[in-house]
């Protein structure tokens, strides 16, 4: 082992070297994601089969159960399958009732791989366990957690993925097992059958899926249409910001061709995700920039030819439908080129002359948690810092941000910054928006940072349910820069 270790490290060294410069020089950069613990096995995965398969999971509490063991969202699960099987256990048990010395490694091997799975907290039944000591309440840190400060490994988003480890010393396991069952049968014709039971047991857990879940891979019409147009553009599909969307966009576009915003990659580099957020922001109401005048007509400049609403995966996104984008997009853009059951198409027009207010676009970089609707309103939480970027056309000499902000449990001070200067020191109130409105300042052409931020630590909400996972300082409604003449 040792020997083909070193053998792979040296194939592999030429891969993985600039891996080690990004992660020395950059801290990894964007592949050091957050989503340790969402992507961690759950205890009771090891135990239950999908939630899909019949053999088993006949039972409505044993599919809601299973489905949240699995973490499945939207009928997707979050690449934690660790399922072992009955089978495939009860076989390795017999084999440790004879030789567990001999298979010490392989046990060792298997339990260790099971409890790195587990991830950095432990998580029963979908929900994160926790302990109570002494009135104060703690999540179960697991050995995990010391992993995700080692350099490289930690950059391992996925605990999950040991559960191949697991799998490996199972199977070792199970061989042991099913050898020493063998050999006690005399026939060659019984031992056929046990072996063929055995596997049949084993896929039946592992594999059967009933009835068989298939989608409609049918193209709409709309896509050949574009496949015809010889001008190079891009089409923006919608909803963006859910990756595990994207499929049938991706499957779309193998025939009109065209480019398209977004798509899919396992890690996107945080400044690519942001700009095609900011696009996609561009033909969706409801955020908290307000920009009464800008918005689908901008799309014109960026390349973008036609906007197609996807209305199932629309509605499955959230929190805009796809009946709310298509009227706003209505709105700006007229009526649509084409519908039918699955998508909704505009057409982006030409550029018109706008006015110094419209010459701008505005982009929510990091700190900000998803969009809301308090009452119809779009908010947003931010942690402790929230940072907008403003693109000016030209320079604006005399300029005022405004905004409604509601502190989280307390009053917090917070503080507005354009361009790393302090333009407003404000208390928020943890009853009620209330109103602020910063000092002048100036934008220069080009690109303009705004900064909120909060003095005051933020704090978890346990109230809103264990698997919250955020930590909230300021929720922040209705952004406008008022620009003077």
């Amino acid at each position: 082992l040792g020997l083909s270790f070193l053998v792979a490290s040296l194939l592999m060294a030429p891969l993985y070297w600039p891996l080690v410069q990004q992660v020395f020089s950059r801290g990894g950069g964007y592949l050091g994601e957050y989503g340790t613990v969402r992507f961690s096995a759950d205890l009771l995965a090891f135990f239950l089969p999908s939630p899909y398969n019949p053999f088993y999971m006949r039972q409505r509490s044993l599919q809601d159960l299973g489905a949240r063991a699995l973490g499945v969202v939207n009928g997707w699960d979050n690449v934690v399958s660790v399922f072992l099987g009955i089978v495939p256990l009860l076989t390795a048990g017999l084999a440790l009732t004879t030789r567990r010395r001999r298979l010490g490694f392989w046990l060792t091997l298997g339990m260790t791989s099971a409890v790195l799975a587990l991830g950095p907290l432990l998580k029963i039944g979908g929900s994160l366990a926790e302990v109570v000591i002494e009135e104060r309440r703690s999540f179960v840190v697991l050995p995990y957690a010391l992993l995700k400060e080692v350099p490289l490994i930690g950059l391992n988003r996925t605990p999950g993925r040991f559960g191949g480890l697991v799998t490996l010393a199972l199977a070792v396991l199970v061989s042991y097992g099913a050898g020493r069952l063998l050999v006690k049968l005399t026939t060659r014709s019984t031992r056929l059958t046990i072996v063929g039971l055995l596997a049949t047991f084993i896929i039946l857990e592992q594999l059967w899926i009933f009835p068989f879940p298939v989608v409609d891979a049918s193209i709409p019409l709309f896509y050949t249409q574009l496949a015809a147009e010889p001008m190079n553009y891009v089409v923006l599909e919608l909803p963006l910001t859910a990756p595990y969307l994207s499929a049938r966009p991706m499957l779309y576009q193998t025939r009109h061709q065209h480019r398209m915003v977004g798509g899919y990659l396992p890690r996107v580099p945080q400044p690519a995700r942001e700009k095609a957020e900011a696009v996609a922001a561009l033909a969706l109401p409801g955020d908290i920039v307000v920009n009464e005048k800008a918005g689908p007509l901008e799309l014109a400049p960026l390349g973008i030819r036609y906007v197609v609403v996807q209305k199932e995966l629309m509605n499955r996104a959230g929190p805009t439908t796809a009946e709310t984008a298509a009227k706003y997009l209505g709105k700006h853009l007229g009526e649509p080129n084409y519908e039918d059951t699955k998508i909704l198409a505009f057409r982006v027009p030409q550029k018109v002359p706008l006015e110094k207010d419209e010459q701008m676009l505005y982009q929510l970089r990091n700190g900000w948690y998803p969009v809301e609707y308090w009452n119809g309103e779009p908010t947003r939480w931010t942690e402790g810092m929230g940072v907008l970027q403003i693109r000016a056309a030209e320079q604006i000499p005399e300029a005022q941000l405004t905004l409604n902000a509601l502190s989280f449990k307390q009053l917090r001070r917070f503080k507005v910054l354009a361009n790393d200067r302090i333009v407003g020191n404000f208390i928020a109130q943890n009853e009620g928006f209330q109103h602020y409105v910063t000092d002048d300042f100036a934008l220069r052409r080009g690109d303009n940072t705004i900064v909120i931020q909060a003095v005051e630590a933020c704090r978890i909400p346990l109230e809103f349910g264990e698997n919250d996972g955020r930590c909230l300082a300021l929720a922040i409604q209705s952004i406008r820069l008022l620009a003077g003449e």
